[in-house]
């Protein structure tokens, strides 16, 4: 690690957050990363944050005290989280992947929640909207001279992607991108062109700065292993996350 790196962000959702590891703190990749380098750190990951979630915080964060390194671990596309007007100021309620927050229990949220999560989680739009908020940070990060590392918590439809053909769709095509791409109702041309919009952006993408762009996620480095919790990746999957961090020239 650099010696000029002495204050650390890290942001991301629960796999962040230290979520399932209230007796095994000092496993968790948070811990262990910062035990190892022993820097100092922030970490402004909340359990259930979305992407926008994490951009726009990352983004405050960096602004309002500026880091000499963050660590960012992207998390699922198609959460959401809302924020109710009154009375309210920024208390967030989350509708997806579960209803949590302020105000969960109003009927409002829940009716709305029924209504995203039925038919507004459109996937190829998220993937967009995700690999376009990678590029701002990417960008901006850039601007001011802050080292950063990218980390996929989740797939986010990338495994599949990388096995599109466009010259054979029907073949290459996942059922799960079929879908997404609506394949049974649009012409050849408009699909491809459609893979071409999120091919230039990954292709924006700086894989150098990535840990697992193209390798396994976090949720499937060590399939089984679960936290106290039951919920997130366990220990082991948090030393294999460690490790590579370690490992890696990026930090």
């Amino acid at each position: 690690m650099s010696n000029k790196i002495k204050k650390v962000l890290f942001s991301g959702c629960s796999h962040t957050a230290n979520s399932g590891f209230d007796k095994n703190i000092d496993k968790h990749w948070v811990r262990l990363v910062a035990n190892h380098y022993n820097f100092n750190y922030d970490n402004i990951a909340i359990g259930g944050m979305s992407n926008d979630e994490i951009f726009y915080r990352t983004v405050e964060a960096i602004t309002t005290n500026k880091p000499d390194l963050v660590i960012t671990l992207w998390t699922n596309i198609g959460r959401h989280w809302v924020y109710f007007d009154d009375p309210n100021i920024d208390d967030f309620s989350m509708v997806n992947p579960s209803i949590a927050g302020f105000n969960s229990d109003s009927i409002n949220l829940k009716n709305y929640a029924k209504l995203y999560n039925t038919f507004f989680v459109n996937r190829y739009v998220c993937l967009k909207h995700w690999l376009l908020q990678c590029i701002s940070l990417q960008t901006l990060f850039e601007k001011e001279d802050i080292n950063y590392c990218f980390i996929r918590a989740y797939d986010n439809l990338l495994s599949d992607w990388r096995n599109i053909d466009s010259d054979n769709l029907f073949s290459s095509l996942s059922e799960e991108l079929k879908r997404v791409l609506n394949f049974h109702s649009r012409p050849d041309y408009y699909i491809r062109q459609k893979i071409s919009e999120i091919d230039i952006l990954l292709n924006k993408l700086d894989k150098s700065r990535w840990l697992n762009l193209d390798t396994p996620c976090f949720t499937k480095m060590a399939p089984g292993d679960v936290s106290d919790d039951g919920m997130h990746p366990g220990v082991i999957a948090n030393m294999k996350l460690y490790e590579l961090l370690i490992a890696s020239n990026i930090i």
